[in-house]
């Protein structure tokens, strides 16, 4: 038999790397089998079309048939006053003046204008929303709540004192949209 000699301090730690790394190795590459309690999904591949669809069969259109169905309705800011007002003030301060009287004059009192009341008006718009008291009325308008009559089809907002000339502006509900009265 011969003398075994015992391991130095160098061998001992090169084969510690080489344990540790044999059980890492081991480790990464052992197949693990999925929990018990869940449940494993196998897909098929799917079965192939028995016949290729058909063509559908065009007819004409039923008579008893209603029409076709229309597009979803467009949001109006004028269906409802607290968001007319934003509108309003957004045309003005964007200065599409000739828009806001368009949508925010009543279609009767438009149509009965003429093209020289017309223009007029456009510039009375204009200089009203440029003014000082103008801007102080719309930001007046935007934080204040309007005043609003039994029907709820009219109303005003009552400025504080700024404009002796307008004290107050009232807006009318005429088919479910608000204008300037």
């Amino acid at each position: 038999m011969g003398i075994v000699h015992p391991m130095n301090s160098k061998q001992a730690a090169n084969a510690l790397i080489v344990v540790c790394l044999l059980v890492s190795a081991a480790w990464f590459w052992w197949p693990v089998p999925p929990p018990r309690d869940t449940a494993v999904v196998r897909l098929r591949p799917a079965a192939a079309p028995l016949a290729p669809p058909m063509a559908p069969q065009l007819s004409p259109p039923d008579e008893t048939e209603p029409a076709a169905a229309s597009p979803p309705p467009v949001f109006d800011p004028q269906s409802d006053l607290k968001t007319a007002v934003p509108d309003l003030i957004r045309l003005a301060t964007a200065g599409d003046f000739p828009t806001l009287l368009q949508n925010y004059m009543p279609p009767d009192a438009l149509a009965g204008m003429s093209a020289e009341e017309k223009a007029a008006t456009l510039q009375g718009i204009q200089a009203e929303a440029q003014s000082t008291e103008g801007q102080q009325e719309m930001i007046f308008m935007l934080t204040a709540a309007p005043t609003y009559d039994a029907t709820g089809n009219r109303a005003t907002y009552t400025f504080p004192g700024s404009n002796p000339t307008r004290p107050s502006l009232t807006f009318v509900r005429l088919n479910g949209r608000w204008y300037i009265e």
